[in-house]
């Protein structure tokens, strides 16, 4: 008999031209003969059988090198699917289904036994959340960020090195994000941290430090208060209210204001040193008429005066007129009763 595979996977069985058998019945039924003896085709290849149909007890098998089996499929009694390689049924499967099943040993000559998924197994796939995603094999499984479209997802740019995937060996992929985050820039509506810093500027839960530049002192603001560092606070707006901080230029208008209250004052001084300089009579029945000069802190004034005493003495009366270099008059009058 000649065994001969096409390249489809088609087996053709057929006789030789010279056909050698114990027995060749030609014509009409004769006589019963002997029982004969159960046989197997085989299919040799170089190491030992590659494929045998029994035809004891109806199995195909496929052996390993040296006759081990390798896999046995068999379907006696009519059971419904294939069988093990003693003859007991195939593991059930998912709803039910009778699972392919093959057994083939190990290292130690011990049987294994082997199910045949099929497309329905697919793959289950859950979260932190504990929900299954259940996806039979061959078909789409989507993975995707929140928040980011198709057009996003074509320009999205990414930050390499921030996170990392773990296999723990036991069928769990742990997404992990470093401890130390690079990007380029992040956007919040709330950031909370016991410490920010960017450059030479520290911001955390005591207040913030701006670190100086070359070699100046840094610049803090924290709850104890400013401390500038001895570095001057520019662009200050004039101050309005009365709590408010004043500049350099309010500054110097009060100081120069101030300086010109103080000539006024100097020259008044001046004008009151001219007018008590004027002397007053001294007999009794007449009349005088008096002249004084004073200077004082840069400042200078001229005055006049009269002054008149009763006959009897007992009054004496005076008035003075004062101008200064301020371009201010001073007037003064007095009366004195004496006995």
């Amino acid at each position: 008999m000649i065994v001969k595979q096409e390249a489809g996977g088609k087996v053709t069985f057929a006789t030789t031209a010279d056909l050698k058998a114990d027995t060749v019945t030609v014509g009409e039924k004769g006589e019963p003969g002997k029982d004969g003896k159960d046989g197997t085709i085989g299919v040799n290849g170089k190491d030992g059988s590659a494929v045998v149909i029994n035809g004891k007890d109806g199995s195909i098998g496929l052996n390993g090198k040296d006759g081990a089996n390798g896999l046995t499929l068999k379907g006696a009694d009519g059971a419904q699917g294939v069988n093990g390689q003693d003859g007991k049924d195939g593991l059930p499967g998912q709803n039910g289904e009778t699972r392919l099943v093959y057994e083939t040993k190990d290292k130690d000559g011990n049987t294994k036994t082997n199910q045949v998924a099929n497309l329905d197994d697919g793959l289950i796939f859950t979260g932190n959340n504990g929900e299954l995603n259940r996806h039979k094999l061959n078909t789409l499984v989507t993975v995707k960020g929140e928040g980011v479209d198709k057009d996003q997802s074509a320009a999205f740019q990414s930050a390499s090195g921030n996170i990392n995937v773990k296999a723990d060996g036991n069928g769990t992929l742990e997404v992990q994000l470093a401890k130390d985050v690079k990007v380029d820039s992040v956007t919040a509506n709330t950031v909370n941290a016991t410490t920010v810093t960017a450059g030479n500027t520290t911001v955390n839960t005591d207040g913030i430090t701006i670190g100086g530049s070359n070699g100046a002192a840094p610049v803090s603001l924290t709850g104890s208060g400013l401390n500038n560092g001895g570095n001057r606070i520019t662009n200050v707006a004039p101050g309005v209210a009365d709590t408010d901080a004043v500049n350099v230029g309010q500054l110097k208008r009060l100081g120069g204001d101030m300086a010109a209250i103080g000539k006024k004052a100097y020259a008044g001084v001046a004008g009151a040193i001219a007018q008590s300089s004027i002397p007053q009579v001294t007999r009794p029945g007449v009349t005088g008429f008096g002249v004084g000069g004073g200077h004082y802190g840069g400042q200078s004034a001229v005055a006049i005066g009269m002054s008149s005493m009763s006959d009897g003495g007992n009054w004496i009366i005076k008035g003075n007129v004062s101008t200064n270099t301020n371009g201010t008059v001073g007037i003064g009058a007095g009366a004195l009763y004496q006995w």
